[in-house]
C-alpha cells in the first residue's frame, strides 16, 4: 500500500464543518515558484488502498512510465491518444477546433519529452503512457479530454519550467486554483478530493466569492460516469486502473455543491449536486455503492468492491446528510438512510475493545485515522442524535486517551446545522432536518 504517499496532517473536508487548516501548495508563476497555503478541512488525501492480497483485489499495477532502453515504446508515447482523437473527430464527437487544440497539446508534450532527461523525462513520459492506457481501453471519451488534456499540458509546463518535486508535493499554477499532487513515477495528477476539500474549506472560511469561482473552474472537469457527474482520478492507484472515482471525493463534491446552492440561492448547483450523488446510487465499479442485505455500504474506491474503510464510509454519510438536509433531495435522503442502516450494523465489528480497525480486512487504524473516525462519528451524532454514533464517538475518545495518555486534536469543529434559505426550485426539508431511519446492530465482519 502507498502509505508513504499521504500527509495525514493535511486532511481535507468531507465531513462536518471543518476546522481551520491549510495545505502547502507550490504555485508555478512563470519560472518562479511561490508558496501558497490553501484553506482545507479534514481529509485531503486519498488513504491507502487495499492490501495486495485483500479479497482478490489490490494487486499493484506496474508503473506505466518508460523504462531505460524502451526506445520503441518511448518514441510513440501519446500515439494511442492521437489515434483516439482522430476517431472522436471522425464520429463527430468533438469539433475540429477541439481536435486541433488537443492534438497540439499531445504533440507539444511528445516534443518536450524527447528533449528532457532524468526525472523530468520519466514523469512526463509516465503521464503520456497513462493517457495512452486510458485511450487503449476505450475510456478516453470526449468529456474526459478536458481533464486528461489539462493533466498533460500542466505536466509539460511543470517539467519544462518548474523545479523537481518531493514525493506528495501539491502544486498549482498562477491564474488557476486547481490543485495537483505529485505521485512519483506518475507525474502530476488532479487531486479531486483535495480540490473539493478546498471548496469546503473556503465555505467554512466564508470566502464565498473565491468558493464560487473555484467551483466554476472545477465543473468542466466533471464527466459522465454511467449517467452520473463524476470527478475522476486519471492514474493507476493500488490496483485500480484509471479512470476511477472515490466515495470520499464524490461525497466532498456533493456536500460542497449543496452548500453552494444554499449560499448563492442557486438551484443550478443543486442540479449538479444531484447528478454527482448518482455515483452513490450505482454499484461498483461504475459507482461506489455495494448493496448489502440491510442497505448500502459506500466504498472508498470504485475499483475495490468489498473493501470497506469505516472512516471513509462514515465520512460519506456526513456529506450525504448535509446535502439531504440543505436541499431536501429525496434520492439523497434515501441514500443516507440505506447507508445509515448499514453503518449501524457494521460499527461493532470495528471496535476491538481498545481501538478501532481501519477496514474489514483487519488493519488497525493509525492514530490519525482513529481520530478522524471519532470526529466523523461525533459529527453524525450531532446531526442525527443517533445512539450508536454518539456511543462510539465517546467510546473511541476513551480508547484514544487510554492508549495515548491524551486526546487527539479534533480534525473538525463541532457540527452546527446550517440555517436554511429558499433555493429556487428546490423544496427544503422539514424543520428538524430528519433524513435517516433506524438500523440494526451486529458484530459480524462486514462483506
Amino acid at each position: 500500500m502507498r502509505r508513504a504517499i499521504f500527509f495525514l496532517a493535511l486532511l481535507a473536508c468531507v465531513g462536518p464543518v471543518a476546522a481551520a487548516s491549510a495545505q502547502r501548495v507550490l504555485v508555478l508563476d512563470g519560472h518562479r515558484v511561490l508558496v501558497r497555503n490553501e484553506p482545507l478541512g479534514p481529509f485531503a488525501n486519498l488513504p491507502p488502498g487495499p492490501a495486495p492480497n485483500a479479497a482478490g483485489h489490490g494487486a499493484r499495477i506496474a508503473k506505466l512510465s518508460p523504462t531505460p532502453g524502451a526506445h520503441a515504446a518511448s518514441a510513440n508515447l501519446g500515439g494511442v491518444v492521437l489515434r483516439a482523437l482522430r476517431h472522436l473527430l471522425s464520429v463527430h464527437a468533438i469539433s475540429t477546433a477541439t481536435f486541433s487544440g488537443d492534438w497540439n497539446t499531445v504533440r507539444a508534450a511528445r516534443a518536450s519529452y524527447s528533449n528532457l532527461s532524468g526525472t523530468r523525462r520519466t514523469e512526463l513520459g509516465a503521464v503520456l503512457a497513462i493517457s495512452d492506457g486510458i485511450a487503449s481501453r476505450g475510456d478516453l471519451t470526449a468529456p474526459r479530454l478536458v481533464p486528461v488534456m489539462l493533466t498533460i499540458a500542466r505536466n509539460r509546463q511543470w517539467w519544462t519550467t518548474g523545479p523537481l518535486l518531493g514525493a506528495d508535493d501539491r502544486v498549482s499554477f498562477t491564474g488557476s486554483q486547481i490543485i495537483y499532487q505529485y505521485y512519483e513515477g506518475e507525474g502530476l495528477q488532479l487531486q479531486m478530493l483535495g480540490n473539493w476539500g478546498k471548496v469546503n474549506g473556503l465555505w467554512n472560511g466564508h470566502s464565498y466569492a473565491q468558493m464560487r469561482s473555484f467551483i466554476d473552474e472545477l465543473i468542466p472537469l466533471g464527466v459522465n460516469r454511467g449517467g452520473a457527474l463524476a470527478w475522476e482520478y486519471y492514474f493507476p492507484f493500488d490496483g485500480g486502473e484509471p479512470p476511477w472515482t472515490s466515495g470520499l471525493s464524490q461525497g466532498s463534491a456533493v456536500q460542497a455543491l449543496a452548500r453552494a446552492g444554499l449560499q448563492f440561492s442557486d438551484g443550478a448547483f443543486v442540479t449538479l449536486m444531484h447528478r454527482a450523488a448518482l455515483v452513490f446510487d450505482m454499484n461498483a465499479p461504475v459507482g461506489v455503492r455495494q448493496p448489502t442485505v440491510r442497505g448500502n455500504h459506500y466504498l472508498i474506491y470504485s475499483f475495490a468492491n468489498g473493501y470497506h474503510v469505516i472512516n471513509a464510509f462514515i465520512g460519506s454519510l456526513d456529506a450525504l446528510y448535509d446535502a439531504a438536509y440543505i436541499t431536501g433531495d429525496p434520492m439523497i435522503k434515501r441514500l443516507f438512510h440505506l447507508g445509515d442502516v448499514e453503518a449501524r450494523y457494521e460499527l461493532p465489528y470495528y471496535d476491538t475493545g481498545s481501538w478501532a480497525r481501519y477496514s474489514n480486512e483487519g488493519e488497525t487504524s493509525t492514530d490519525s485515522y482513529m481520530g478522524l473516525l471519532r470526529d466523523f462519528l461525533v459529527g453524525l451524532c450531532a446531526r442525527t442524535k443517533t445512539q450508536e454514533y454518539c456511543t462510539y464517538g465517546k467510546r473511541f475518545t476513551t480508547y484514544i486517551v487510554n492508549a495515548l495518555g491524551h486526546d487527539l486534536p479534533a480534525e473538525e469543529t463541532p457540527y452546527s446545522a446550517p440555517q436554511l434559505h429558499p433555493i429556487p426550485g428546490v423544496p427544503t426539508t422539514d424543520s428538524n432536518g430528519t433524513v435517516g431511519g433506524s438500523g440494526a446492530g451486529g458484530a459480524a465482519a462486514p462483506r
